[in-house]
């Protein structure tokens, strides 16, 4: 049986395999700007000792370095890290996004053999590569750059899962070699210079003072370069060297994601205490920067007030100051007023939620630190075989009465007479993981819904449920409660290698083409049985990714659209299941000329465009990039929403030139005026062993669904013989196969 998820896969497969080459908008032909004598010597000249410039970098060189962690290994033998330690700097977590739009080819036919070759014109690899050491290496490349028109690419770990981190013909700065700050960077505030709420000319003693008015007691500073696994372990190592465990990070759910990226894109922390403290940009302090014209700056808030409701102070004024120094040791750095007038508070604004790597280069940034408490995870829960319940009734009822207390207890958690704070404690990313921190929460959570079952025994014995495994499903979750240090200690940081397959973070073939959509908290608690009912179907692919704070967890003044503050929680739908929600949860019309914000910062990939302009409550029906740019609303339309215009309006004002153009990325369909970074390189093909070739798309149905249909249709889930294992929505590093066929197995019965 081929299931109405698969037909839609098919059917976004078949219309993306009369994908054009994605044009780049506003830049000439590489051909008239090719400038064999670009003087590299005066880059060179101003470079740290530590620092290193490749001047030519290849297709080749990403078929050498990169694929064999994905030809020569087990799935469990890879390692993100081997990625990102390779001398050229250019290999991504996803294989695929070293080509445009993560998509590396237009013919379905093709495998793998001939898409790696390096001759494909799909490639999007860099020609030109530096690894700074120090920020006055930052500033000469900025410099350079702008001295000769060139274009700049970004990347640390390359996570990004749009495309964003790898870009043909500019010069990629690699920061993965950059100073570490964290490893020292844990400063207590107990004793700052000054007084209390006066904060220094030179923004020395800012992120104290603001960490102190949010009632936090330190922050660690943490490297352009560095990743998760660097902050998790400085804390752990602190904490240890304490006499009890003092402090707590809010990050991402893998160690290899840097924090300069998720933070800046709306990071979830799903498994680090997000729903208490607020998304990844409610943690900055302060940010150091190298802005577009070259100056290395560091700004952050320098007024604020109380306002009731709101877990943080309200920013009134955000102050900065340039470097005027930045090529000496940071000892000898000058920090004092800028010598060109630049509004500090659009920069807070802006890089805060605007995603990175179009702003400038970040340098480092003050992350505010939580009390500690302890964590407590529940793993495995929706997987029959952790309680012993047979598969059938598992999905005959238990995991229906699982699923309406997993969806009351973080959203309506007076339902079940549980506080605000007890609910909070507990997240999760779209998998299979609850992490709940704070003195026996995981363990409330389990006692809680042993009752909830137990209440519900006579509806699952009608259900043909039996006793025994009423019993064992109730018991369950009490029996997996699982203490732990910290998140580090649960070993989850260390996962997220993807799948070597050539879409994303996809399988062999293209089973991607899904949105992943911010459901309002209040459509939760005003259509509680569409949310469950579109949850169970297999609608909502997966399981929820609890980790939206509201709006309380913010300072006001980030770019995050107000679907992310006012989100219950982010899930996967198709195309079609996401233009439809558009309808239902956001009163979007069909004769609406704009959009709200509805799709998640976190994790969206390339080919998550809006709907069609001309009926928003239809999905993009293009038949190649270039249609969908035309015809469709742009991805940044649907991630920043009523922000988009001001973010669009700073980054004309601050990268006037287009020095930063990362796909999908804030001002990308904007005009860019850089020159391409050519190298001349001539490539090689070199052989490529064990060809993949994707499977033949399976008949195209293109039926719009209709309005009656909504709740049935508004997604449907994919075979269990074929739980998707796109690793997209987190599913492939947490959850068990059986764990996932038994969530979809539930639309079946």
């Amino acid at each position: 049986m081929v299931s109405s998820q698969s037909k839609s896969m098919s059917q976004i497969t078949k219309l993306l395999c009369s994908l054009v080459a994605l044009r780049q908008i506003g830049i000439v032909d590489s051909a008239e700007l090719d400038d064999p004598n670009l003087p590299w010597g005066n880059l060179i000249d101003r470079l740290s000792a530590s620092a290193t410039l490749l001047q030519k970098t290849s297709n080749q060189d990403y078929v050498d370095e990169c694929y064999p962690e994905y030809r020569d290994k087990t799935l469990f033998e890879r390692s993100v890290r081997n990625l990102e330690s390779q001398p050229s700097g250019l290999c991504l977590h996803a294989l695929s996004c070293a080509f445009e739009n993560c998509f590396p080819f237009e013919d379905v036919t093709s495998n793998i053999t001939e898409w790696l070759d390096p001759s494909n014109t799909r490639y999007n690899v860099p020609s030109s590569v530096i690894f700074p050491a120090v920020a006055g290496d930052v500033v000469a490349v900025v410099e350079f750059a702008v001295d000769n028109g060139l274009e700049l690419s970004v990347k640390n770990s390359g996570h990004n899962q749009a495309g964003a981190s790898s870009k043909k013909d500019t010069l990629l700065v690699n920061t993965q070699r950059y100073k570490a700050y964290a490893p020292t960077g844990i400063v207590e505030c107990s004793d700052i210079d000054g007084n209390e709420g006066v904060v220094n000319q030179d923004l020395s003693n800012q992120a104290c003072q603001m960490a102190l008015a949010r009632d936090k007691n330190a922050f660690i500073r943490v490297g352009g370069g560095e990743n998760w696994g660097d902050v998790y372990g400085t804390v752990r190592a602190f904490n240890e060297a304490q006499d009890s465990y003092r402090y707590h990070a809010v990050g991402g759910a893998v160690a290899t994601v840097t924090p300069m990226g998720w933070t800046f894109q709306g990071g979830l922390g799903g498994t680090t205490g997000g729903r208490m403290y607020g998304i990844g940009t409610d943690q900055v302090l302060q940010i150091e920067a190298v802005l577009p014209n070259g100056q290395h700056v560091r700004f952050g808030p320098t007024s604020w007030e109380d306002e009731e409701g709101f877990l943080y102070p309200k920013t009134t004024a955000v102050s900065g100051v340039c470097n005027t120094n930045p090529g000496g040791e940071e000892v000898d750095w000058i920090w004092e007023s800028c010598p060109t007038e630049i509004n500090f508070d659009d920069l807070w604004f802006a890089f805060r939620g605007g995603g990175g790597g179009t702003w400038g280069i970040v340098t480092s940034i003050y992350l505010q630190l939580h009390d500690y408490l302890p964590l407590e995870i529940i793993s495995g829960l929706y997987d029959p075989a952790t309680c012993g319940v047979p598969a059938d009734e598992f999905t005959r009822g238990i995991v229906n009465f699982y699923l309406r207390f997993y969806l009351d207890y973080m959203l309506d958690p007076s339902a079940l007479g549980v506080s605000e704070a007890e609910s909070r404690a507990c997240g999760a990313p779209d998998a299979d993981y609850l992490n709940c921190y704070g003195e026996g929460m995981g363990k409330k959570y389990a006692s809680r819904l042993k009752e909830y079952i137990l209440d519900r025994k006579q509806e699952l014995l009608d259900n043909n449920v039996s006793e025994e495994s009423i019993d064992r499903a109730a018991n369950c979750a009490e029996q997996i409660v699982v203490p732990l240090k910290d998140t580090l200690e649960s070993g989850a940081p260390d996962g997220g290698m993807p799948l070597p397959g050539p879409f994303n973070w996809g399988s062999d073939t293209y089973n991607s083409g899904n949105v992943n959509i911010l459901v309002p908290l209040s459509f939760y608690l005003q259509e509680k049985e569409m949310v469950i009912e579109l949850s169970l179907n297999g609608s909502f692919q997966g399981l929820p990714y609890f980790a939206h704070a509201g709006k309380a967890a913010t300072d006001q003044t980030t770019s995050l659209s107000k679907a992310h503050y006012n989100a219950g929680f982010q899930s996967y739908v198709t195309a079609e299941g996401a233009a439809a929600f558009l309808e239902m949860a956001y009163n979007v019309s069909s004769t609406d000329t704009e959009i709200p914000s509805y799709i998640g910062g976190n994790h969206f990939l390339s080919d998550m465009y809006g709907p069609l302009k001309s009926d928003p409550t239809k999905p993009c029906d293009a038949l190649s990039f270039e249609e969908a740019d035309e015809k469709c609303f742009p991805t940044q339309a649907g991630v920043w929403g009523e922000n988009l215009a001001r973010l669009e309006a700073i980054k004309k004002e601050i990268d006037p030139s287009g020095i930063f153009n990362c796909n999908k990325c804030v001002g990308n369909n904007q005009v860019n005026v850089a020159a391409p970074v050519v190298a001349d390189v001539e490539q090689t093909p070199a052989p490529v062993s064990s060809p993949m070739a994707p499977e033949d798309p399976a008949p195209v149905t293109a039926e719009d669904p209709a309005p009656a249909q909504v709740a049935a249709d508004v997604s449907v889930s994919g075979e269990v013989e074929g739980v998707d294992d796109s690793g997209a929505s987190f599913i492939s590093c947490f959850m068990t196969a059986a764990a996932a066929a038994s969530l979809a197995a539930a639309v079946l019965v």
